[in-house]
């Protein structure tokens, strides 16, 4: 069957009749397509195959009624049903329409050979019915989707009247239905009079759409910000606003929260910028009090240095004139005399190179040396530099490299020499001590540089280390007191710890009061010329 043909099912039991129906198609056949069946039976088979474009059924058929076929298929009927009578009976009319049946007509000549304008007349009607029926679905559907839009939905005259209100915007207001529909917009938007909805009219016409915003009070007093949507209509002469309105409280609550930690965050910067700008002068301030205070501190550290080095010639003139007298042939209390003031030269002379190196390095002038040095000879040398002190006569000083140390080092010896002796003194001026011990070893080693530690023990009864802590803090305002006896020998261990410093290493100690005091501290050193071309020989060093 060609696409564009109608499918026409007759069903009828009476041959006679059949043959009459399908000469009346013989001649008006185009576009449309007989199939018979002589009983319900058959009439179902067809259409559960192919449901026809229309059905022409006898009423009395042998098997039933020409109607059962609408209600009996078991899935939704879209086809058209006419049903023959033999008879006139309006009775049996009544009972096809009623049962589904588009049309009845009784059986004759002419209406047999009328049966194709029948036939297209039913499937006009039938069209016009589906039509319809589509039509007033999808206003169903229209209408329930306005009914449950989440926004509030109103048909409002050019009166602003409420035509329609949607369910959700009886929820907004709190209104029924019913009370809206004798409503208007002057009862819920209190800015809203006849003037300006005359106004606002005349321009919704002329723009068609418009986007505002408001206040609704709601039927409990309570007013809250909402933002339409208006559309202008006209339909069958009468002109309509078709508006939307959504409640916008949560969005304006946010809006606000959003401006005010914006005001607040401008203010912040503000703020912020002052106090920058206090922050830039303060620090102008700080560096101007800075440098004045190191000019200062290097105007110091020049005038000490300065009377350092007037007070070592005055020293050294005293001790030459002292000398001399001790070679003349003075002898009894006053050589006694002469004695003890070339004792307390010396000392003052320690004192004073004491102070001149503290002072070098506090202002990076102390220069290290890089020279090849015996350890051994390096310790000899100790020996004999600590007996112009005169508090250490009478020490007894052992020492003890451990296997693997190299012999010959690169560094500076004379560092290295001030270090023990300051260390040394200071142990011996807070703890009665008899005998110092210094034992050397490896720390660290490559094939570039070594790290000796040095460990220096005494047999005293050890120093406090809260005394020890306080020796370390250096001259701050706390420790100038006039009552600190041994003030020289404090300055001497700052100085030693500042040295291992400069010689790539770290100082620390031990010490429990009653059982002695250890002091540990480490120094970087390289290898000799000689070591390292046995090194170079040997494969180890490597440049």
């Amino acid at each position: 069957m060609s696409d564009c043909k109608k499918c026409i099912l007759i069903v009828e039991d009476e041959v006679d009749h059949a043959d009459l129906i399908k000469h009346a198609f013989k001649s008006k056949s185009d576009g449309m397509e007989l199939i018979f069946a002589n009983n319900l039976v058959e009439a179902r088979a067809h259409i559960s195959i192919n449901q026809p474009d229309v059905v022409i059924a006898d009423y009395q058929l042998p098997d039933g009624y020409g109607t059962e076929l609408l209600n009996h298929l078991g899935f939704e009927v879209s086809f058209p049903l006419v049903v023959m009578t033999a008879h006139g009976n309006e009775k049996v009319a009544v009972e096809a329409i009623k049962n589904g049946a588009l049309d009845y007509v009784v059986k004759s000549e002419h209406v047999f050979n009328e049966m194709p304008s029948i036939v297209e007349g039913a499937i006009r009607h039938w069209n016009h019915i589906v039509e319809k029926k589509n039509a007033e679905q999808k206003l169903r559907l229209t209408q329930f989707t306005v009914d449950n839009f989440s926004d509030a939905v109103f048909w409002i005259s050019s009166k602003g009247e409420f035509l329609y209100a949607n369910k959700f915007a009886s929820t907004l207001l709190g209104y029924s239905a019913d009370e809206l529909l004798q409503m208007s917009m002057y009862d819920i938007d209190p800015e809203a009079s006849k003037a300006l909805w005359l106004k606002f009219w005349i321009n919704l016409k002329k723009q068609h759409n418009l986007n505002y915003e408001t206040r609704f009070r709601c039927k409990d007093g309570r007013f809250f910000s909402v933002e339409i949507t208006a559309n202008y209509l006209e339909y069958e002469g009468q002109e309509y606003n078709c508006a939307s309105v959504r409640d916008i409280t949560i969005r304006k609550q946010i809006e606000k929260e959003i401006e005010r930690q914006k005001d607040a965050a401008e203010a912040a910067a503000k703020e912020l910028v002052l106090v920058n700008q206090q922050l830039e002068k303060g620090m102008d301030k700080v560096h101007l009090i800075s440098a004045e205070a190191q000019q200062s501190e290097q105007a110091k550290n020049s005038f000490i240095l300065k009377v350092n080095q007037e007070l070592k010639k005055h020293v050294d003139c005293i001790s030459k004139e002292v000398d001399l007298l001790l070679h003349s042939s003075l002898l009894g209390q006053k050589r006694k005399n002469l004695n003890s003031i070339m004792a307390s030269t010396g000392m003052l002379s320690c004192i004073l190179a004491d102070i001149n190196n503290l002072i070098r390095i506090e202002t990076n002038k102390l220069q290290i040396e890089t020279v090849d040095f015996s350890l051994m000879q390096m310790l000899k040398d100790f020996s004999v530099s600590t007996s112009y002190r005169e508090f250490l006569k009478g020490l007894t000083f052992s020492y003890k490299i451990e296997t693997g140390v190299p012999s010959e080092l690169s560094g500076d010896p004379e560092s290295l020499k001030q270090i023990l002796t300051y260390i040394t003194c200071y142990v011996l001026k807070f703890a009665d001590a008899a005998k110092m011990n210094l034992n050397i070893g490896i720390d660290e080693a490559s094939s570039k540089s070594i790290s000796l530690l040095f460990t220096l023990n005494d047999n005293s009864v050890g120093i406090a280390p809260s005394e020890i802590e306080d020796s370390l803090k250096g001259f701050v305002n706390q420790n100038l007191s006039a009552n600190r006896p041994f003030m020289s020998a404090e300055m001497g261990l700052i100085t030693a710890k500042k040295i291992v410093g400069l010689l790539g290493g770290k100082m620390w100690y031990e010490s429990i009061y009653g059982r002695g005091t250890t002091f540990y501290f480490t120094c970087m050193f390289g290898p000799a010329e000689g070591m390292k071309r046995d090194l170079v020989l040997s494969g180890h060093w490597k440049d």
